[in-house]
């Protein structure tokens, strides 16, 4: 191996030590507040754990909740931590008395790929103008129990068409996930620009048109 190649060898094997002792050392500062969770390996973190996971992902993180004892866990995602809710109260607790954090947590560098993350309510800081504007346009125009009570049935006619999907396919091997994801995603179009943005239950693929460009400006 050429002198060059090893210098930079030495460099980035150097690097990763160090972020690896500065990432323990974060860990242990805080341990006293730490969620229990599956020990993390070094570098990699908890990925291992999550290896028979594709397609599977929330049984994955139900075993390893029920493995730990507690509704909510921490994984370490390589050197990223991530705080894993799995049961209903828990999620519900973390929306309602820690609703500032959530919104506060950091925008991951694969959303702002997306060069969405400052128009995305699910983004931007609540104290910016342009997150209050969004937020009033969903409560006035997209959650208001007007809007709701307007689109409530249009939803049901949306239920009663997955739900016919399903009778039709009895017996059959049906992927409940892709149905129900359709399903949710047509009510949704409907409420938001009245059009499916699924065929699903004809048989046909995802249709594309271009108001959908402009959902991740409200959801992303």
């Amino acid at each position: 191996m050429a002198a060059p190649e090893l210098w930079w060898l030495w460099v980035a094997l150097a690097v990763s030590i160090v972020c690896y002792l500065t990432n323990q050392h974060r860990r242990g500062s805080g341990s006293g507040r730490r969620p229990p969770g599956p020990r993390p390996l070094p570098l990699v973190g908890n990925l291992l754990d999550l290896r028979d996971a594709p397609g599977r992902l929330h049984h994955t993180l139900a075993r390893l909740a029920r493995a730990h004892g507690a509704p909510v866990m921490r994984l370490d995602l390589g050197l990223v931590p991530a705080v894993v809710a799995s049961s209903r109260d828990a999620v519900r607790e973390a929306f309602a008395a820690h609703d500032r954090r959530i919104a506060a947590r950091p925008v991951r560098d694969s959303k702002r790929a997306l060069g969405l993350c400052d128009r995305s309510v699910l983004s931007l800081p609540s104290s910016d103008p342009l997150w209050r504007h969004l937020r009033g346009v969903m409560a006035a125009h997209v959650l208001s129990p007007h809007s709701l009570a307007a689109s409530r049935a249009a939803g049901e006619r949306k239920v009663a068409d997955l739900l016919g999907y399903l009778r039709a396919r009895a017996g059959m091997v049906v992927d409940v996930k892709e149905a129900v994801f359709a399903g949710v995603a047509n009510i949704v179009s409907t409420a938001m620009f009245s059009i499916d943005v699924s065929d699903k239950f004809t048989n046909t693929s995802v249709l594309a048109f271009p108001p959908i460009k402009a959902v991740p400006l409200i959801i992303t």
